[in-house]
C-alpha cells in the first residue's frame, strides 16, 4: 500500500474526517517522521521547512485559489514535481488543470442544527429537515479584494433592499487559532454587525431552503466548497462562478445567475423563490448531495491520481520551503532541480 504525506497549512481536523474515503486505496500521513513516502502533496502553503524521504517528481502542489486571488511566487510553485491547479493562467513544467477539492466547511465544529461536528458517515445519513423556517442566505467574504468581490458585495447589497427581511447576510470573518471562535456574523440592513454569530457554516446554510454562492473567481476549473456546503445542508444554490458546476452536478440541482446582469439575475431569484423550487428539487439536491460525498472529496480522488501521475520512483531526500522565503526559494529552487535530474537512491 502506497504511503502519502498530506502536508496544509489548515489544522489537521479540516481534512481528517474526508481522509476515510483512503482507507482502503493507500495510507495517508498528516505528520513526517521522515520514513520514506511514495508522494508527498502539499495543499496551497507550507507551514514551514520540511524534509521527507520522497521521489522528488512525486512532490505535488495543490493551489485552492485562482491567481487573482493568490500570487505565490514562481520560486515556491517549482520547488514541487507536481502542480495542480484549477487557473490555466498558472505556468509549470508539469501542471495539471483540474478541480482543487478543498474541504467541507459545513459540519466541521459544533452548531445549533446538528450539535457535535459531523463525520462522513453522519453527512452521508442526514435526511432533509422536515421544514426550513427560513428562505435565503449569503456568506460575503469579509475582505472583498478582488474586482469580482466588490461586484458581489455590491449585488448582494442590491437583494438585501429588494427582498429585505427574507435574505439574511453573513460576513465570513478570518478566524483565529480557537477552532470555537467565530466565523459568520450576520449583517443588518445599514451593515452593521447583529448579535448573531455562528461558528459552523451549518448555522447560515441548515435553516434556509436556498443559498446564494457568489464565487470569488470564474476561472475553468475553479469550484470552493460553497457550491458542496450549499448542497450538503439541503439548501437549493442559486449561482455564480465558472464552468466547472457544470460539469460536476446534475441540471436542475441549481439556479445559475450572472451578477454582472444584475436586473436579469435578481428577477431569475425572484421566480425561483416564488415557484417553490426548493420544495419541487429534493431529489436532484439528493444526488448532488451523493456527487459531493462519493467524489468531491480530494482522497477519493487521489487513487487515480496517484497510480497515473506519481508512479514508484527512486527515494531521495526532498526539502521544501515555505512561501515566505522568498530568498532562500530562488537558490533553492536551482538546487531543486540538480537533484532531480540525479535522483540519488537513498541507501
Amino acid at each position: 500500500m502506497s504511503r502519502v504525506l498530506f502536508t496544509s497549512d489548515l489544522p489537521a481536523y479540516h481534512w481528517q474526517r474526508l481522509a476515510i474515503a483512503a482507507r482502503d486505496e493507500y495510507e495517508i500521513l498528516f505528520c513526517g517522521d521522515g520514513s520514506p513516502v511514495n508522494a508527498w502533496i502539499v495543499y496551497d502553503s507550507l507551514p514551514e521547512t520540511m524534509t521527507q524521504t520522497c521521489p522528488s517528481k512525486n512532490t505535488v502542489l495543490i493551489l485552492p485559489h485562482a491567481s487573482e486571488l493568490s500570487r505565490l511566487s514562481v520560486t515556491y510553485t517549482n520547488q514541487f514535481g507536481i502542480l495542480w491547479t484549477p487557473d490555466s493562467t498558472i505556468r509549470h513544467p508539469r501542471r495539471l488543470l483540474r478541480p482543487q477539492y478543498p474541504p467541507w466547511q459545513y459540519g466541521l465544529h459544533e452548531s445549533l442544527a446538528h450539535g457535535a461536528p459531523l463525520n462522513m458517515a453522519d453527512l452521508a445519513a442526514l435526511d432533509p429537515p422536515t421544514s426550513k423556517p427560513k428562505l435565503l442566505s449569503v456568506i460575503c467574504d469579509g475582505t472583498a479584494l478582488t474586482y469580482e468581490q466588490r461586484h458581489a458585495r455590491k449585488f448582494v447589497d442590491r437583494l438585501a433592499l429588494q427582498f429585505g427581511a427574507e435574505i439574511d447576510v453573513f460576513l465570513q470573518l478570518v478566524p483565529n487559532s480557537d477552532s470555537q471562535s467565530a466565523r459568520y456574523m450576520k449583517l443588518t440592513r445599514d451593515h452593521a454587525l447583529a448579535p448573531e454569530h455562528f461558528v459552523d457554516r451549518a448555522d447560515v446554510i441548515w435553516p434556509y431552503k436556498y443559498h446564494l454562492v457568489i464565487e470569488a473567481s470564474r476561472a475553468s476549473r475553479f469550484m470552493s466548497e460553497l457550491l458542496a456546503d450549499a448542497f450538503l445542508g439541503w439548501s437549493y444554490p442559486i449561482y455564480f462562478g465558472g464552468a466547472e458546476a457544470y460539469h460536476q452536478f446534475p441540471e436542475g440541482s441549481f439556479l445559475a445567475i450572472d451578477i454582472h446582469a444584475p436586473d436579469t439575475a435578481t428577477a431569475m431569484i425572484t421566480d425561483v423563490l416564488r415557484a417553490n423550487t426548493y420544495e419541487s428539487s429534493l431529489a436532484r439536491l439528493d444526488a448532488a448531495r451523493q456527487h459531493v460525498i462519493k467524489n468531491l472529496n480530494i482522497f477519493s480522488v487521489l487513487s487515480e491520481f496517484l497510480h497515473r501521475e506519481c508512479p514508484p520512483s527512486q527515494f531521495s531526500r526532498v526539502t521544501l520551503l515555505p512561501p515566505n522565503r522568498r530568498a532562500r526559494l530562488f537558490f533553492h529552487s536551482l538546487r531543486n532541480a540538480f537533484q532531480r535530474r540525479l535522483a540519488p537512491r537513498v541507501a
